[in-house]
């Protein structure tokens, strides 16, 4: 009976929190995961077509996502350690600002922040170093060292770097893990939008794996990985760091955000894709329609969260930084007005 209650009350809390853009993230979602079913077979035909046409080509499948789990479960891991060791050090730096439950989620939100640093700063080093400039399409503009012309220059038999494996199953397990339990927490206003970006990320991952847009797919993952650091950082501080300090990691989040989300996905992910994927297309449409709807549904969230983040920058302009996603309590409207 308890546990239904409780349950009840986390549904209650999520209904109370699904305002009308979350609602529309929502529905948004629901058509997307309808594509699931027939996204994993077109994409395991599509693999057996390749190995019929070139059996010497070593081939993506079904069976390397197995890696997830076990990932999964290292970054959960990981996560209850980093919680461990430093939930004593953000309660002291935050106790004097905030109490009781909004204290404790002030510090959660902090662990969070610090654990993304970490990740994406390994993440991203890893993805430019060890996979990008690896290959010879990645271009100047994203930090590599190849030409932008030759990414679907062989495609669909692109020679795959070594490390891509590790690196596209690592991502994919943040985003299943951090999905999964994203959806127990207690749900704050970006609760519907979040669920949204991970189901996008978790299946442009898988999508660009099996079809051999992998190619592209690293462009996408080092664009968001870079700016999720910046995030991070943010979240970290933002509570006990000085207004010029804030002011000089926002200017450089939001420069990163306008380069690598907007000028570099537009150049790097959309245009050749856009250009390139016409040639599957009349094996497979499926596949490229719906990695073309995740694209387009992407960039559409990034333009929502940079609005957000301009209006976060006005808060930050007055000399009151305010987190914009957590559900305001009673209190402090009153000590807001």
């Amino acid at each position: 009976m308890k546990e239904k209650e409780k349950e009840k009350s986390h549904i209650q809390k999520i209904i109370d929190v699904s305002t009308p853009s979350q609602v529309f993230c929502l529905a948004i979602t629901l058509i997307i995961l309808g594509y699931i079913p027939k996204l994993i077979h077109s994409c395991h035909s599509y693999t057996r077509f390749r190995r019929l046409e070139k059996p010497e080509y070593t081939h993506e499948s079904l069976e390397d996502f197995w890696m997830v789990i076990p990932c999964s479960i290292v970054l959960r891991s990981l996560k209850i350690f980093l919680n461990m060791y430093t939930r004593d050090f953000f309660k002291r730096k935050l106790e004097h600002k905030y109490s009781g439950d909004e204290l404790d989620r002030k510090i959660k939100k902090c662990v969070k922040g610090a654990f993304k640093v970490t990740f994406f700063s390994f993440t991203f080093l890893f993805g430019l170093f060890k996979v990008l400039r690896m290959t010879n399409f990645g271009p100047n503009m994203m930090l590599g060292g190849g030409e932008l012309l030759y990414t679907l220059g062989d495609w669909p038999f692109i020679p795959m770097p070594p490390a891509l494996k590790f690196y596209y199953m690592l991502s994919l397990s943040y985003y299943v893990e951090d999905g999964i339990v994203h959806m127990f927490m207690p749900p704050n206003y970006d609760y519907w939008e979040m669920i949204l970006h991970h189901v996008i990320s978790a299946m442009l991952i898988f999508s660009s794996y099996m079809s051999g847009f992998w190619c592209i797919g690293i462009f996408v993952l080092i664009q968001m990985d870079f700016e999720d650091i910046t995030v991070g950082i943010i979240r970290v501080v933002m509570d006990f760091a000085s207004i010029p300090i804030l002011a000089v990691l926002y200017v450089i989040l939001m420069s990163g955000w306008f380069y690598f989300r907007f000028v570099c996905y537009t150049l790097c992910v959309l245009w050749p894709f856009a250009m390139g994927a016409r040639t599957a297309v009349d094996n497979y449409p499926d596949v490229v329609t719906v990695i073309a709807i995740l694209l387009v549904t992407l960039l559409g969230l990034n333009i929502y969260w940079f609005v957000l983040l301009l209006k976060m920058g006005l808060t930050l302009v007055k000399g009151k930084p305010k987190d914009l996603q957590h559900v305001v309590s009673k209190k402090e409207m009153e000590e807001e007005n």
